[in-house]
């Protein structure tokens, strides 16, 4: 029988003067145990901030039992279906207190933990107006026989909030029959406005 991984010699100039480096720590079946810093690191969601300390415990709990080193707490807001979730209030007096705990329970597990610093889908926070944050992009559609020019009103889009801005107008032949769209076929009005 040979000499151990272990025992065995490295030399070249990665080793220290032709002396064996410092083998790692070993776990079960002989893998390596990998320090906390080559583990990975997860995004951690708080979807619509409806968590509860127990939750936190658990989920951080979790990463530590799955080999996870470190998270990056999002605080998500938002919209599910027709009406938002309900939660805590983001940076709200409940909100910082789980926070707090998060942050206790991350140290006691040795999880690094880092915070993105706004909450919500597109990380807003309450000081960013409507017409900063994230849009959705909604449509309408008119259909007008031609060739002819066309003068009216286009209907609105849905809005979100009562949030509606125009972006652009396209039109586009209908060829009545099934089949694609080309670009090259559309109308952009971009510099249309209301």
């Amino acid at each position: 029988m040979g000499p151990s991984f272990e025992d065995q010699s490295i030399s070249g100039p990665w080793s220290a003067r032709g002396r064996s480096p410092k083998m790692p720590p070993r776990g079960c079946a002989g893998w390596i145990i990998m320090p906390d810093s080559a583990k990975p690191r997860v995004y951690w969601w708080w979807l619509f901030n409806r968590v509860d300390k127990a939750a936190i415990t658990r989920d951080l709990e979790e990463f530590k039992a799955k080999g996870i080193s470190g998270v990056n707490l999002i605080c998500t807001g938002g919209y599910a279906g027709l009406a938002p979730l309900p939660g805590v209030k983001f940076l709200g007096p409940e909100w910082r207190e789980l926070f707090r705990h998060a942050v206790k329970e991350a140290a006691r597990l040795k999880i690094e933990m880092g915070f993105n610093l706004a909450g919500g889908w597109v990380m807003i926070g309450p000081w960013v107006t409507q017409d900063n944050a994230m849009k959705k992009v909604s449509q309408s559609e008119l259909k007008v026989r031609g060739p002819r020019k066309f003068h009216g009103a286009l209907p609105a889009p849905p809005a979100v909030d009562g949030y509606y801005k125009d972006v652009w107008v396209q039109a586009f032949p209908d060829l009545q029959r099934k089949s694609l769209i080309f670009c090259a076929s559309a109308f952009s009005g971009a510099s249309y406005t209301r």
